[in-house]
């Protein structure tokens, strides 16, 4: 805060080192009778509200919505914000204090990977999926209205490109035993999914509907890559890095999609009474043997990357 000519030009320098597109121009949204202090205010809203975290997104796509962002009005909504946030807290149901106030158990949300909270309260969840309806409606905008159309919260049969073959959601209750670690090999998934935010690198947010074996509707948070060690004959093989995997919180099982495997990297898969071996170049890249249950799971461990122990 020191008043010298050199902090004011630093101060404009990293304002003016902003590059702006030929169609953008802030003049033109300005209301009439715009001031200085108008400036000075909006200034200073858009440092609170850039001063938030992630869990605060549909917080802020709220404040978008209002008619004016002037500093009292944000202040405002951040006061009333704090108030619903402590209140909701105090009513957390008995089993979520339950296990926050147990130091053996993990309440890490499945979509954003923060403890304190599950995914059923989680604020970046609730946003990614009103951001996902809200994109579904606009692009709906030029057909023709229908009158039987579906409710916002369910995704229609045409607009789910992704499916998960056979596997299965969690269940309200289950949240309090930990997703599988093992990665099925499935005929039946469209594309490689995981519910652990923590193996992905690479990550990248997205929100798409994924269709269940039961028809019902989970959606996905991200994707990335994850990275597989092999584990061939009971001998560590050279790791293997699986390309756009799903993040999809909800999911109860890790899923590798063969047909994607097949279709898109060139793998050709040799199945027999024991195991499922995935080749390429005459070279067998990792396996999957042949459970009493007829499900194959790969033989190896996923490798999370190195800042998630930070």
């Amino acid at each position: 805060m020191q008043k010298q000519p050199g902090t004011h030009f630093n101060a404009y320098d990293d304002l003016f080192s902003i590059r702006k597109r030929e169609e953008d121009c802030i003049c033109n949204l300005r209301s009439i009778g715009f001031t200085l202090d108008k400036l000075d205010d909006e200034l200073a809203s858009m440092t609170l509200i850039r001063a938030l975290l992630d869990d605060y997104n549909s917080f802020v796509s709220s404040l978008l919505l209002k008619d004016d962002l002037d500093k009292i009005t944000v202040q405002n909504a951040f006061v009333h914000e704090d108030n619903q946030h402590r209140h909701h807290q105090n009513e957390s149901p008995a089993v979520e204090s339950a296990l926050v106030a147990s130091p053996s158990s993990s309440t890490n949300c499945r979509f954003c990977d923060y403890s304190g909270h599950t995914q059923d309260v989680c604020r970046q969840y609730a946003g990614a999926k009103d951001q996902f309806l809200m994109n579904r409606n606009t692009r709906g905008k030029n057909k023709p209205s229908n009158t039987n159309s579906q409710p916002q919260n369910t995704a229609s049969v045409s607009q789910v490109t992704e499916f998960a073959g056979n596997a299965s959601a969690l269940s309200t209750f289950s949240s309090l035993t930990p997703p599988n670690s093992n990665w099925l090999a499935d005929t039946g998934a469209t594309s490689h999914m995981t519910p652990h935010r923590h193996w992905v690198q690479n990550y990248s947010f997205l929100c798409m509907p994924i269709k269940l074996a039961d028809n019902s509707i989970i959606y996905l948070s991200g994707e990335g890559t994850v990275v597989f060690n092999p584990v061939i004959g009971g001998k560590a093989s050279q790791p293997v890095e699986f390309t756009r995997v799903l993040h999809v919180p909800s999911l109860q099982n890790n899923l590798l999609s063969c047909l994607y495997l097949t279709k898109h990297k060139g793998i050709k898969i040799h199945i027999d009474s024991q195991q499922m071996d995935f080749i390429r170049d005459s070279r067998t890249l990792f396996c999957a043997p042949i459970g009493p249950t007829n499900c194959a799971h790969l033989s190896g461990s996923t490798e999370p990357p190195p800042e998630s122990a930070n």
